[in-house]
Order: structure tokens, then sequence, then C-alpha cells
């Protein structure tokens, strides 16, 4: 895959009277060194076969919305990809994407039907399974205030799955530079003096992947009368467009993205809190979520954990009244993240 993707280029030819349905010979795609997903398809399963795997070419809807197959047709699929066996996985291949990290499946190709073409000609239909949530995201990071509710931050990031694909692409589409600046900001309010340590992204993505970033925020906290406020609204935002769904009447339901795990631990040191954290631990067919927090010298340490378990809501789940319990315990739970402190002398 990493050699198609330096060696030939990607065009999209959907002409049904030259190479709408059928892919070029294998001589062409070579001479030519381009050729749409069939054709890179064809190219890879050919690789694989010439190589002992055992492989083939499959036909599925990429995107976010897949509909169920009533009657299938010509126009019911709209990408080529490619199965292959190894070690007794299937794994599903995707020779038009920018990186791979082995083993995982794109987001627009998880949980949908397949056409497979065996080596006979023969066609059966399967199954792209929706993978168990794994970790997306894990952030150590510890914060220390200083005068006029600025912080020195240094923070250690493990990235996994969709975030690290989602980089990936990233870094090969923007580059490097700005990769970092957008990671930079992502750590601080008002970034400053921002030192980030990553290796740098090829096409083939590792199994882990570290980011550690040193930087000081001039702006993390928020002065209130006397005393300061210490807030990171996206733990109680990222649950904002379910409130507005269900105040507004909203009818279709909704994709959110892959099952994932976060999980962030924050030591907060130089000051002192002045209300506790309350623990909380929520639970539900399409999150867990839960808030823990630990007593420090100098200060406190959280522990928020959130795990997506679907990527579709439906209409009638997010107007439950399953969904909006678990949907107040939630904002409840993340909203005590907003914290009232005071600076140590």
């Amino acid at each position: 895959m990493e050699y198609i993707g330096q060696n030939f280029r990607y065009l999209g030819d959907w002409r049904a009277s030259e190479n709408g349905f059928v892919p070029f010979a294998l001589e062409q795609i070579d001479a030519r060194g381009y050729g749409d997903c069939k054709d890179l398809a064809i190219l890879l399963t050919a690789m694989l076969r010439a190589s002992g795997i055992k492989a083939e070419p499959a036909l599925v809807a990429r995107g976010v919305i897949v509909a169920t197959l009533l009657l299938p047709t010509v126009n019911a699929p709209n990408h080529a990809i490619v199965r292959a066996e190894v070690d007794g996985k299937t794994l599903w291949l995707d020779p038009t994407n920018s990186v791979y990290l082995p083993g995982y499946i794109m987001p627009d190709l998880q949980d949908r039907w397949a056409f497979i073409f065996d080596g006979q000609g023969e066609v059966r239909q399967a199954s792209v399974a929706l993978p168990a949530p794994g970790l997306s995201q894990e952030v150590h990071s510890e914060e220390h205030f200083v005068k006029e509710g600025q912080s020195q931050i240094v923070s250690k990031v493990q990235l996994g799955s969709d975030s690290l694909t989602s980089l990936g692409r990233q870094e090969r589409e923007q580059g490097v530079s700005s990769v970092n600046q957008v990671l930079c900001n992502a750590f601080a309010h008002v970034a400053s003096d921002c030192v980030l340590q990553r290796g740098t992204l090829g096409f083939v993505l590792p199994s882990a992947y570290a980011i550690a970033v040193r930087v000081n925020d001039l702006e993390s906290l928020r002065k209130v009368g006397d005393s300061y406020l210490y807030s990171r609204p996206a733990y109680e935002q990222r649950w904002d467009a379910y409130t507005l769904y269900r105040r507004n009447g909203q009818l279709l339901d909704m994709y959110i993205g892959p099952p994932g795990k976060i999980s962030h631990i924050r030591t907060l040191t130089g000051g002192e809190i002045a209300a506790p954290i309350q623990e909380c631990k929520i639970s539900s067919p399409w999150f867990d979520v839960s808030l823990a927090s630990f007593p420090v010298p100098g200060g406190l340490r959280f522990h928020y954990q959130e795990v997506q378990k679907i990527s579709w809501l439906t209409h009638t789940e997010i107007n439950s009244d399953q969904f909006k319990e678990m949907l107040d315990k939630v904002r409840n739970c993340a909203g005590q993240l907003s914290l009232k402190i005071e600076l140590l002398k």
C-alpha cells in the first residue's frame, strides 16, 4: 500500500463507456502510473496474491451514510477496496487513503455491507464490522498556576486509532509546521513558548504514538472578583449538540464518529480549589462517563474518562427519557470542571 501511495496517483474515472465499471488491465495501470479506486484495488489485490496473501477486491459504499440494500444495483456501491486475510484476521484495505494504520478500519468504511469478488468471478455479500471502542486519546497534563492567572503546562499525550489517522492525514495535507502550531494551540487558551516533541508520521502509522508538549498559557485563568476561574468548557460543550437537537425538534439520525475512548488526567497546582469535585460515574447504552479527583500537594488532580460505544444515534434514542437522564447527569458531572481557584502566595 505504501508503494502504491508513492508510485501511483489517484485519478477518478467514472465514464460508463470507457472505464466506468471495468478497471484497466494491470499493464495499463503500471505503465500510466495512475488509476481510480477500482484500478488501485485490482493492483493491490494482484500484489498481495503474488506475495502469497489471500486477497479479493470488494465494492462498498464509502462515506458516513450507507443505505440498507433493498435491491442491489450498480449504483449501490461507490468505492472499491480490498479484503485480505493475514494471520487469520480479516483486513479491509483502501489503497486510495493517504495513511494506513495496520488493523484499523477507517471510519468511512466501518459498519456496512460489502460485495466481494473471489478468484473465480463469483460474488458474495459480507459485512465490515463496527470496531469495539479503542483508545482514541489519553492525556496526562500538569498545569502550574503562576501570577495573573497564567500557567505553565507540561503534557504527555498518547494517540490511537481515529485520532492518530486524523493527525496523519492532516500532516500529509497541511505539513508538519502547520500541524505543530495547531497542536500547541490545543493545549492552552493563549499559547506562548511552546516546545513540542513528536515523531514525523509516514504512510504506515505506528501502533502507539506519543506527543510531549511544554507550553505557557497566558490566559489559563479568568479573573472573577478576588478569585480566578479555571474553566475548560469543551468537557461540557461536548454535549450541547444533543441538547439543541431535543430543544429544536430535529428529526434526522445523528452520526457522531467512530467509537472510542478518551482519558484525561490533569494535575493542577499553585492554587487552592474552593469546592471539591464530586465523583460521578454514568453508564448508558451510548456513553460511559466518569470523573474522579484526588488531592495532591499544592493542588488537585482529576481524571475524566469518556467511552463512546456507538457511531450513530437515532431520533428515537436522542428523544428518549433514558437519553435525557444520561444527558442531564453527564452535563452536571462535566460542569464541575469549572473551578474557583485562589492563587497561592
